[in-house]
């Protein structure tokens, strides 16, 4: 396959990618010269690389650029799935938007998951709630006081994006997002990205916490 190069959106004039998973400066260090950028693997496996515009410096992972550059995205899917399963292979060939149910069904990343959260690895292992704490956060999450009251799932008008500021990943509602890391009370993400928590959930393969906010429009 040709290799071929296009503006990433937001940067154009300043950086391109190819469709073999490729970076590259058009103004390196603002000397004219054309270079191709070094890439870098972040703690989850993927390559990314460091683009800067106005004096700051933002990271991004390498699938997203290829996608969101060469992959028409018609449903709107917040998500790119590795059809290899390998992380480091961001040939256009071998990605594919999808949902977040799809990514988590796709391959071996079940199996992985539950052995890396089965057992003692769980982070609730031997962990018990009290009557009095389970009593509360029925109370907390019933009815109108729970954030999700009224939703009626990803379509909801009321849905709103959130992304996990640790990984990057952009989810199309709070329900999605608790999916992906299989909580039991989703509505913590919304206390977080209102700041009324530090974090909610951990990553499902790490077991990392998570931090969310909301996609701003």
């Amino acid at each position: 396959m040709k290799e071929t190069w296009k503006p990433i959106k937001n940067y154009e004039g300043l950086y391109e990618v190819s469709n073999k998973g490729q970076v590259r400066s058009l103004n390196y260090k603002r000397t004219g010269e054309i270079k191709i950028l070094k890439l870098r693997v972040d703690k989850y496996g993927y390559l990314q690389v460091h683009l800067s515009k106005n004096g700051k410096h933002y990271a991004k992972s390498i699938h997203r650029l290829v996608a969101q550059t060469f992959i028409p995205n018609p449903n709107n899917y917040s998500q790119v799935n590795h059809k290899d399963e390998k992380r480091d292979n961001n040939n256009v060939e071998n990605l594919e938007w999808c949902n977040c149910k799809y990514n988590n069904n796709y391959g071996n990343r079940n199996k992985k998951i539950s052995e890396s959260i089965s057992g003692e690895k769980h982070f609730m292992y031997g962990k018990h709630h009290t009557e009095s704490t389970k009593n509360k956060l029925r109370v907390a999450f019933s009815g109108v006081n729970n954030p999700m009251y009224g939703m009626k799932g990803d379509k909801s008008p009321v849905a709103k994006k959130v992304k996990c500021v640790n990984t990057g990943e952009i989810f199309n509602s709070i329900r999605e997002a608790g999916d992906f890391c299989n909580m039991k009370y989703p509505s913590n993400i919304s206390e977080c990205c209102k700041g009324k928590r530090k974090t909610a959930g951990k990553h499902p393969v790490t077991g990392e916490k998570l931090i969310w906010e909301y996609l701003m429009p």
